[in-house]
């Protein structure tokens, strides 16, 4: 008797998607493996040496070093310098390299201080009785926006660049690359420690420049100092299939007749017609095979922080201590119940990727919302929700992403605190060129900002935050962009999502069309919230009242700085903390998920009877 073997619907995609993904994989060994035969451009030029900053990564390359070294020979050369540890250090008799890691960027500059250098600006050092390379990276190297841009950076006209030598920066890149279209912006992938790890990304303005670039797909490039192969790709995202717009989409197809990503069953339909089942897929570097749902990496994302997931200890000052029971009704007995009983609920929850295990996490959540586990509950689930269903202004938030944005120096966390322990925020939107970019580079800038101040200050949970708007210089061009789309946004972040505690919100020069902007936000906003705006106008000692002035940059009367060196060196900080960004911003809601009204606040909105301080009252907004 013949018995019939049937196979399920589940296990016929999940075969086929195994063989995507082994298709992907050889297409990258193939094209990587032997690049020679595909090569049509050939690049000859000298690498232009940028004006020293003397801001360098704290990790340099040695190369050419000894075969039979030992850790006290590099210990005698280096150490001098400052303390270092070595990585990838690798002996075999040709070629031999490893790098140091030095305490901080002015050990290497003692370093470079005393290397002999040539005249093509390499530096070389004795290491035992051999002459060794010594190849340092300046960070200012890792980016470059050509002057008189006046394009906005479209993520849809990024590639992927790779097999880059250490050499190359972003502006040598951008030497290359303007010959297939005009450049909005270079970037040079970095690692922790903004040393070069071999890849970048190039942006184009315009479509034909891109496509151009895509279709090339290798450049051979020569210098005086070396010869390099190039690679070129589409630089990859997580997607949702472009088809279906149901699944999400792990499958590239780069031929123009397709160019767009696939989930297995729509790649299977769209690539067994005729002239399309030559295709290969690409996929985004990932060791494991592509998910519908949150994978098993996905819900232990939060090992990244396995440091600070222990059991809780309150570090908080007599003062807060005292001030977190009166206001948010926070003792230790309480503040282990609400843990406990936020992570039971939110582990119910499957579709939510964040690290539920961390109780500093759930405590900032749980502080919001006065330690009503509910209301905790809904402010979390809600903060991601916002970001699923708001891919353009929530996605890809890092340093990195915004560079252009951060030149226009907004926004930034001032230093100190006012006199009653708040954190300032301050926005100077004036300095925002729409041209550019939009706003939803200002989002991320705040969500950049407002994370780092909750991962570094745990005070400023119990204290809160003002919020600063110089809205001198604003003008027609700056609000004509001004959204309703992103006034709800900001609005359900700040009321109904951000773990923080809005104190005051504070309008400094407001300018003529202030009112036309106020309409927009007004519809959006709580009592409560509008009982904390305070127009100061170009009333000084009014903002000082609130403020002190030893936090307030000189514009504002202040004694803290310049505008400009407060901004950089918060700015600093950011980029420093690429890596903490890039881990958070892997958390994430699958799909919204209704949590029940018990968490969301009964107060009006834009009812228009709420108190507000200052003149703001006379305005015509309605």
């Amino acid at each position: 008797m013949n018995r019939k073997y049937y196979v399920s619907h589940e296990e016929l995609v999940d075969s086929y998607s195994d063989e995507l993904v082994k298709m992907a994989r050889c297409n990258k060994r193939s094209v990587n493996s032997n690049p020679e035969p595909r090569i049509k451009l050939h690049f000859k030029r000298t690498i232009p040496r940028s004006v020293s900053s003397n801001l360098f990564s704290q990790k340099v390359f040695i190369g050419g070093a000894p075969p039979h070294m030992t850790d006290l020979d590099i210990n005698e050369a280096f150490s001098k310098y400052g303390n270092f540890k070595v990585e990838k250090k690798k002996a075999t008799d040709v070629n031999n390299f490893f790098y140091l890691i030095y305490e901080s960027s002015a050990c290497v500059k003692n370093l470079l201080n005393s290397c002999a250098k040539n005249t093509v600006g390499e530096y070389f050092t004795s290491l035992g009785s051999q002459t060794v390379q010594v190849i340092p990276w300046e960070i200012n190297n890792s980016h470059f926006v050509p002057t008189n841009n006046q394009t906005l950076l479209d993520n849809k006209k990024v590639i992927f660049v790779g097999g880059l030598h250490g050499k190359m920066t972003a502006k040598f890149l951008a030497d290359i690359f303007s010959g297939f279209g005009q450049i909005v912006m270079v970037t040079i992938d970095v690692d922790k420690f903004k040393y070069p790890i071999g890849s970048g990304r190039v942006a184009f303005a315009d479509n034909d420049g891109y496509r151009r670039a895509i279709a090339e797909e290798f450049v051979d490039v020569q210098t005086p100092e070396f010869k390099k192969t190039i690679q070129i790709t589409p630089q990859l995202e997580d997607s949702m299939c472009t088809f279906c717009q149901e699944r999400a989409g792990p499958f590239f197809c780069k031929n123009f007749a397709c160019y767009r990503y696939f989930c297995t069953l729509c790649w299977k339909i769209r690539h067994s017609e005729k002239g399309f089942d030559q295709h290969q897929p690409l996929m985004r570097n990932s060791k494991h095979k592509p998910k519908l749902g949150p994978s098993v990496q996905d819900q232990t994302l939060y090992t990244a922080h396995k440091t600070v997931m222990s059991q809780y200890i309150c570090k908080f000052d007599d003062e807060t201590a005292k001030k977190a029971e009166k206001e948010l009704n926070e003792t230790p007995t309480v503040r282990k119940e609400s843990i406990e009983n936020l992570r039971a609920k939110l582990k119910r929850n499957n579709l939510l990727v964040c690290p539920v295990e961390d109780d500093k996490y759930l405590l900032k959540f749980l502080r919001r919302s006065k330690f009503d586990v509910e209301k905790a509950e809904y402010l979390l689930t809600n903060y991601f929700r916002i970001k699923s269903e708001h891919p353009k202004f929530c996605s890809n938030i890092l340093p990195s992403a915004i560079e252009i944005f951060l030149q226009q120096k907004v926004s930034c966390i001032l230093p100190g605190r006012t006199e009653d322990g708040c954190a300032v925020y301050m926005l100077r939107p004036g300095n925002w060129n729409p041209d550019l970019t939009d706003l939803s580079y200002m989002y991320k800038l705040h969500i950049l900002n407002l994370e780092w101040l909750l991962a570094n200050y745990e005070e400023v949970q119990v204290h809160g935050i003002h919020v600063i708007a110089d809205l001198e210089q604003v003008g027609w061009s700056q609000v004509r962009n001004f959204s309703k789309e992103y006034a709800l946004l900001m609005t359900s972040l700040y009321q109904d999502a951000f773990p923080l505690r809005m104190k005051g919100f504070h309008f400094v020069a407001e300018p003529k069309v202030f009112s036309y902007l106020f309409a927009i936000i007004k519809p959006f906003l709580k009592s409560k919230f509008l009982s904390r705006i305070v127009t100061h106008g170009y009333n000084l000692e009014s903002l000082h009242s609130h403020i002190r002035k030893e936090i307030l940059p000189a514009h504002l009367e202040g004694f803290a700085g310049t505008w400009e060196d407060i901004y950089d060196n918060h700015v600093k900080i950011l980029r420093e903390n690429e890596q903490f960004y890039s881990e958070i911003g892997n958390y994430k809601l699958h799909q919204s998920t209704a949590v029940g009204n018990t968490g969301k606040s009964t107060e009006q909105v834009g009812d228009g009877r709420a108190g507000v301080s200052g003149t703001f009252q006379k305005l015509n907004v309605d």
